[in-house]
């Protein structure tokens, strides 16, 4: 009888062991899943809140901008002449160039054009959109400067670029006060490489 009763009870306490040994592991997979599962999600919440950098630019390039008002003294086509002169930095090629043309007045943006397509023999030959702002009659290579064909297609240092802000047919009469923005825009990366404010001044004298 002894026997029979030692044998049962070895048999009863190995199935216990074995059940306590099943309850004890299931716990400990829960709660590692548990740390894997915030360490993942705290990593995703700081990946978020990384600030986001601006792309650099392609280029750097050091701008003077020069706007000549001459209508009032009878310039005619010379007058409203925009140049943008590379003073120093990275080079351009022409083709991967967009000018942004705005006119502000009073803080309101009164004409606005965009131009691309380079290199032309005039403006009337490049893609535009927008105001019809800009003079599309040729103006011939040295008004156009780097944006011309005869150029070897890149603005760099001690080169010009320009283009005129007509009077009539769409565009405007400068007056002072006025601001005239001209912003660069390198095509492939849509990033501005130049952003040139010029202001009109009153009429000396």
């Amino acid at each position: 009888m002894r026997g029979l009763l030692t044998g049962s009870a070895r048999g009863s306490s190995g199935r216990l062991s074995i059940h306590r040994d099943e309850e004890g592991v299931a716990p400990i997979i829960g709660v590692l899943l548990l740390v894997a599962l915030t360490i993942l999600l705290s990593a995703i919440l700081l990946s978020s809140l990384q600030p986001v950098l601006p792309e650099k630019p392609p280029f750097t390039a050091a701008v003077e901008g020069r706007l000549t008002i001459g209508h009032e003294i009878g310039m005619g086509t010379t007058s409203q002449f925009v140049e943008l002169y590379h003073r120093a930095g990275d080079p351009v090629p022409v083709r991967d160039m967009e000018l942004v043309v705005m006119v502000h007045r009073g803080g309101n943006m009164l004409r606005y054009e965009r131009i691309s397509g380079f290199p032309v023999t005039r403006f009337g030959l490049a893609t535009t959109e927008g105001d019809d702002l800009t003079d599309k009659s040729a103006l011939g290579e040295a008004r156009l400067g780097a944006l011309h064909p005869n150029r070897d297609g890149i603005w760099g240092a001690g080169d010009t670029i320009g283009f005129r802000i007509k009077t009539g047919g769409g565009g405007i009469t400068l007056l002072p006060g006025d601001t005239v923005q001209v912003r660069i825009v390198h095509i492939p990366s849509q990033l501005i490489i130049v952003d040139q404010s010029m202001r009109v001044f009153p009429k000396q004298g």
